[in-house]
């Protein structure tokens, strides 16, 4: 299973870049960095001295390829190849999931979970079953018994955000 640690962004040339460490099972693998100036990802794996390994394949376009790339490179594209096929918005088929695809969906869950504690340390948050998806309800107050046992009364099917961080 991949995560990501360390996580720094910052306001570049188009739009928010970031730097993040990829890590397989809790070790560190790769460093990640988007420099937020249009262009792909950079992935500079850990095992960068290791002999390479080769992989071949089909691009989108139907050409086949092969080239290098690193034993936790190879472990990271066949975690992709794991994942659901995803539709290209160019030609229509499915394909492979891309690795910035990928560490994009990891950086956004861990930008929302930091902005959700952030919320937290001075207030209550929670949602209920008639509220759209990442919306939530605040109570102006530090969350405690008290506070958890009003929102329980008058909401009985809330989920309160504070108890799961």
């Amino acid at each position: 299973m991949y995560t990501i640690k360390n996580v720094k962004s910052f306001r570049g040339m188009e739009g928010l870049g970031f730097n993040a460490t990829l890590y397989r099972d809790k070790k560190r693998v790769c460093l990640v960095m988007d420099s937020a100036q249009g262009a792909e990802y950079n992935f500079e794996w850990a095992d960068w001295k290791a002999e390479g390994v080769v992989i071949k394949g089909t691009n989108r376009l139907g050409t086949e390829y092969s080239y290098k790339v690193t034993p936790e490179e190879k472990k990271f594209e066949d975690f992709l190849e794991t994942l659901p096929k995803v539709k290209n918005c160019i030609t229509g088929k499915l394909q492979t999931a891309s690795a910035d695809g990928f560490i994009a969906q990891l950086v956004d869950e861990w930008e929302s979970r930091k902005w959700l504690k952030r919320q937290c340390r001075n207030k209550t948050l929670f949602t209920t079953p008639d509220c759209d998806e990442c919306e939530y309800r605040t109570i102006k107050f530090k969350f405690g018994p008290s506070v958890r046992d009003h929102i329980m009364a008058k909401y009985p099917k809330a989920i309160i955000v504070n108890d799961t961080l």
